[in-house]
């Protein structure tokens, strides 16, 4: 789970739950944020060694938990939330890869205020994700939906790619990207984005 700045979208801090769902996290200054929480292959590692399934383990989606929440100085604030498992079977949306240039891993790509970039997205069911429902949830940063191009697939899963500016005065740090498929699942890619610091 994770959460962002509700203001600008930057990811200020993230964590895993333990096998009952619960998770702490400290030191947050005050402020307004949202809570963000995506199910892990880590869980399935954890509870069946490797990532092997019994195929009973259900999978939740990937959920906004609570939609804006104040932090106050010096208080602890606490979030329940029920997380279901999904009736309709497993996720088909897993984005896995990201990149520039056609380069796909990992890696939070680097980008810096005022720029653009064609950013590239791996993995089953990413071709099922609209122009529009590609987004980062920051005002400073901003996808051109007309740019979404569905490029040649590496391993049998899809790729697709579009453009993304960042506006000049973007406040440092780390930023999601949020994918919504035509039948409404959700996938993020957490700090996807980083934007460096205005040299």
């Amino acid at each position: 789970m994770w959460i962002e700045d509700l203001t600008s979208g930057r990811v200020v801090a993230s964590t895993l739950t333990n096998n009952r769902g619960e998770f702490g996290i400290g030191c947050l200054s005050a402020g307004d944020y949202r809570a963000m929480v995506e199910y892990s292959e880590l869980s399935l590692i954890e509870q069946f060694g490797r990532g092997r399934s019994n195929g009973r383990q259900k999978q939740f989606r990937s959920v906004e938990i609570n939609g804006s929440f104040r932090v106050t100085a010096d208080k602890t604030r606490t979030l329940n939330y029920v997380l279901v498992p999904p009736h309709t079977g497993p996720r088909s949306l897993q984005p896995r890869f990201f990149g520039a240039n056609g380069d796909l891993s990992t890696v939070a790509l680097p980008l810096e205020p005022g720029s653009k970039l064609t950013v590239f997205i791996e993995g089953p069911g990413v071709d099922q994700v609209p122009g529009n429902g590609f987004l980062i949830s920051s005002p400073f940063i901003t996808i051109d939906a007309t740019s979404l191009t569905l490029q040649q697939p590496r391993n049998s899963a899809p790729v697709v790619s579009f453009d993304v500016m960042v506006g000049p005065n973007v406040p440092p740090g780390d930023y999601s990207i949020r994918l919504q498929s035509n039948s409404g699942e959700l996938a993020y890619l957490v700090g996807a984005i980083t934007i460096e610091p205005a040299k």
